[in-house]
């Protein structure tokens, strides 16, 4: 009952600071309007640069059309630079890998490839697209599609000629009559074939739906705002420390563990109000759309809440005043939030970036808003879960175990 008690006056507090629920509501809603709005040719139509992809690979074709896509194409000297290859036994690894975002993007050659494009029949290669990084998943798709049908084109011309090879009659003819025609036939054929559209390449989603620029800032502020929490909370528990009114707490016969759990609890409560509210008010006013089951989006964003929570109980036992804590809600959070992918895309970002941008909490949560945005399932969520929920847990042990000998 004691915790409560604290956390109610620390919401309170809060409640009646203007200034910070300007911050902390009003804010994020603004930010996620303008760039949602303004930068919508991020995620969808900027395709001038090429981006670093690490593509999936399952290459069941026993010929060697799909060998040459592989090493003759996506990574030839153009493109190696910039495409890593990671190739797996089954179809099914490589959907995982996708979901698992360990790859940005899969791709299948079917196990009859060469022999149908040899037979000028149809056949199909599947890009897995991971619906968060669409950039990549066009990037792919415009490569693959380019080299299909072209070896299409060359096999249908080719089958033409032969046609008329096998009738020594009427290659006679043609040979002395209308080479010059067959000729401008074929190559008529071929343009036709390399700027048609043909059923060579199939976009298979990981996911049911694209995200769009607007659901995806709505999440990355999210993130990011939530992450103010951390050195919120920290600095009201700094402050009572300074004042003495910690202290004092400390002296009253409720024990440590009670206050310092209401302090955690305060922080935690105000930062689900911050995500309830905000994730309704973007729905309302932009019509966001936090995923088909919005159960999801809401746990990812409670495990959320406990990090970032847990954060403020240890930046509060680490840091002295209030001065550091400002400049780590100033500067801190901001650095975090643009390599956590708020600022724009994380898949635009070198490969060491991304690399390292897993070590802070708002990656997990953005992520985990982007797959549930896109449609994914309960297990594919439990990875994040399970970090938000360690780097929560640990912190707060961490924090108020400090908290009680200082």
């Amino acid at each position: 009952m004691k915790v409560w008690i604290i956390a109610w006056k620390d919401i309170k507090i809060r409640l009646k600071d203007r200034k910070g629920m300007a911050l902390f509501l009003f804010l994020p809603i603004l930010l996620t309007a303008i760039l949602g709005t303004a930068l919508n040719g991020v995620l969808n139509d900027d395709t001038t640069s090429m981006p670093k992809m690490t593509i999936a690979v399952y290459n069941a074709d026993a010929g060697e059309l799909g060998t040459r896509l592989i090493e003759d194409v996506l990574q030839n000297e153009r493109l190696v630079s910039n495409i890593t290859i990671e190739t797996f036994a089954s179809k099914e690894k490589v959907e995982l890998q996708v979901i698992e975002g360990k790859n940005d993007v899969g791709l299948i050659i079917p196990q009859d490839f060469s022999q149908k494009i040899g037979a000028a029949e149809s056949t199909q290669l599947e890009v897995l697209q991971d619906q968060g990084k669409p950039l990549i998943s066009q990037f792919l798709r415009s490569i693959v599609t380019s080299y299909a049908n072209r070896v299409g084109a060359v096999a249908k011309a080719s089958k033409e000629v032969t046609t008329q090879l096998a009738n020594p009659k009427e290659t006679a003819a043609v040979v002395s009559v209308n080479f010059e025609s067959l000729a401008a036939e074929v190559i008529g054929q071929l343009s036709d074939e390399a700027g048609s559209e043909d059923t060579f390449v199939v976009d298979q989603p990981i996911g049911k739906k694209a995200v769009s620029s607007m659901q995806y800032y709505a999440a990355a502020m999210l993130a990011m705002f939530l992450l103010y929490n951390a050195t919120v909370g920290a600095k009201m528990i700094i402050n009572e420390r300074s004042t003495e009114t910690l202290a004092r707490l400390m002296n009253t016969p409720t024990s440590k563990t009670s206050i310092l759990l209401g302090k955690y609890v305060g922080t935690l409560a105000f930062s689900i109000l911050q995500l309830l509210i905000f994730m309704g008010a973007t729905n309302v006013a932009f019509g966001v759309n936090w995923g088909e089951n919005v159960l999801q989006s809401i746990v990812i964003g409670l495990t959320y809440a406990i990090a970032v929570s847990g954060l403020s109980m240890m930046i509060a036992a680490m840091i002295a005043n209030e001065q550091a804590v400002e400049t780590i809600s100033g500067l801190g959070v901001q650095i975090l939030a643009a390599l956590g992918g708020s600022m724009v895309p994380i898949t635009v970002f070198p490969d060491f970036m991304r690399k390292i941008a897993h070590i802070t909490p708002n990656t997990w949560a953005l992520n985990g808003f982007i797959d549930i945005m896109s449609g994914t399932t309960w297990q594919a969520l439990l990875l994040p879960i399970i970090v938000l929920l360690a780097i929560g847990t640990g912190s707060l042990l961490i924090g108020t175990l400090r908290l009680r000998y200082q």
